[in-house]
């Protein structure tokens, strides 16, 4: 290993959490380990220990990180759209997931990762976890009360329109949609899919 980077506290742990996310576009989700971690970040091998306690921990730091930016991305889009317009802004959020999976694969692999299926030792990951499904949530209330879509069980239109973004998010990083022939770039099938939402769910 070259010579040790000269970070402070607070910047390595944010390039642990990069060289993690460069380890899992380079090697997968299966590639990563604390001391490839550190070697990416160019550090002692027991820098990912002392900041993030073991691979859990460090993939619960990254995973954290990615709820965060989905939000904040998925916020950006939503308030590009009039509020007058509360199908456009809930097509928004859903536009929004696909774009995020579709630009950081690797934090979506992080977030769902079955090694962080427990989020219980993780409190803030575990309410980080639940904002962008909250933020999809409260824009499905204001369609209903808008008459624009179904006055069914406002959680179940939720996780319908939330599996349905999450099936594509997920078919496009793992390659199954260009395998199948669809050369479309990730934002036309969003935009396919999410109007195919509204179709399921409105009146």
């Amino acid at each position: 290993m070259g010579q040790k980077k000269g970070y402070h506290h607070g910047d390595l742990r944010k390039a642990l959490m990069s060289a993690a996310l460069a380890v899992i576009s380079e090697e997968g989700i299966r590639g990563l380990t604390l001391r490839k971690a550190a070697r990416h970040a160019g550090v002692s091998h027991a820098a990912p220990a002392y900041h993030f306690g073991d691979l859990t921990g460090l993939l619960a730091a990254v995973a954290e990180k990615g709820y965060d930016d989905l939000l904040q991305g998925m916020q950006a889009s939503i308030d590009a759209v009039s509020a007058d317009d509360p199908l456009a802004r809930f097509k928004a959020v859903g536009m929004a997931y696909v774009s995020f999976a579709a630009a950081e694969p690797a934090s979506v692999k992080a977030m769902f990762h079955p090694m962080l299926a427990d989020r219980s030792a993780y409190p803030s990951l575990e309410a980080a976890s639940h904002r962008p499904f909250d933020l999809l949530l409260t824009h499905v209330r204001h369609c209903q009360e808008a008459g624009i879509l179904q006055n069914m069980d406002d959680r179940i239109a939720a996780l319908f329109a939330w599996s349905a973004v999450h099936g594509l998010s997920t078919l496009l990083i793992d390659g199954y949609t260009e395998e199948k022939g669809f050369q479309h770039e990730p934002s036309a099938l969003a935009d396919d899919i999410t109007n195919l939402i509204f179709s399921g769910l409105h009146f």
